[in-house]
């Protein structure tokens, strides 16, 4: 016996279908494992925030120990902070529930706060009349700030490939993109923001952590990065390492974001709240922390996944 399927039923489920992919709900587990420690400890962990794209729907911080949560002036980043004096063996752990949306071209992000330091050079962020020859060049004939940041942005898909095999990925430092041509998403995004601030586009650098397509559960191996740039009235985000990896959404990833990611914090160079007895770090993504007012890295942390739809 065949049974009907009514086009209503059809277009219903195709619309559910359809907005299940652009909305993702999901919990992370964010676990810090702390030693037995001799001294004066600090410890400083990014926290999500609410955002045009995402939402935080709960948030549950289980810690032995007093703390805060504070925010850092320039970027609004949001921040965990431990102090203790002769931590024991511990573990922080940070519940979270999220939802996330598609970004695409026409999502409002206006977030202008963050023009404050768009235009600025970082440490490994360049500011020089070379590099914007550079970027001019690459821009020629290009008169919208829009056309200048799609040249850019397909520039760089031509230019870098997705290769970790290189010593000093990662860090993000435009003259190892440009000399190397290869990087993570990391080396992506600051060889794309650097082009864009040198020829006065504003430009910001996005990290959190990817979501895996392919599983409902799981741990998170590692970070992931992107970047936006302002346009007239908002933030229009591209995602050039995703696009490298999978050239049929190439066209995709410059102004839409899949939703299978959580922006944990924004920015380079960044100064913590308490600020940190150290130079300013190069972007804020795992836990940081201090023993005596130096760092101090013999601390663990894993992130666990789960897909709520």
């Amino acid at each position: 016996m065949i049974k009907k399927v009514f086009p209503f039923i059809i277009t219903a489920i195709l619309f559910s279908v359809a907005k299940a992919d652009k909305i993702k709900q999901f919990d992370l587990n964010y676990i810090i494992e702390i030693p037995q420690i001799k001294g004066n400890f600090s410890l400083w962990v990014p926290l999500p925030k609410n955002t045009p794209s995402q939402k935080i729907l709960e948030e549950k911080i289980i810690s032995p120990y007093k703390y805060q949560i504070n925010e850092e002036p320039v970027y609004k980043n949001r921040i965990l902070y431990i102090s203790a004096k002769n931590p024991e063996k511990t573990q922080i752990k940070i519940e979270l529930k999220i939802i996330r949306y598609e970004t695409t071209i026409n999502s409002k992000d206006s977030r202008k706060y963050l023009l404050k330091k768009a235009l600025s050079k970082a440490r490994y962020i360049p500011i020089s009349k070379d590099i914007q020859e550079k970027a001019l060049k690459i821009c020629k004939g290009k008169k919208t700030t829009l056309e200048k940041a799609k040249a850019l942005y397909y520039h760089t898909i031509s230019t870098m490939e997705y290769d970790k095999s290189i010593p000093g990925w990662g860090k993000g430092n435009f003259f190892y993109a440009e000399k190397v041509c290869k990087g993570n998403c990391t080396d992506f995004h600051t060889y794309f923001i650097t082009l864009a601030r040198n020829i006065n586009i504003p430009a910001i650098f996005v990290i959190g952590f990817p979501i895996p397509k392919d599983k409902k559960e799981g741990i998170i191996k590692g970070y992931h990065c992107w970047a936006g740039f302002w346009n007239r009235d908002r933030w229009v985000y591209v995602d050039i390492s995703e696009a490298d990896k999978n050239p049929k959404l190439k066209d995709y990833y410059f102004g839409n974001l899949d939703p299978y990611r959580v922006e944990f914090s924004i920015g380079r160079d960044i100064m913590l709240n308490p600020k940190q007895k150290s130079q300013p770090l190069n972007y804020f993504i795992y836990p940081y922390a201090q023993l005596n007012g130096k760092p101090y890295k013999n601390i663990k942390h894993y992130l666990t996944f789960k897909i709520l739809n």
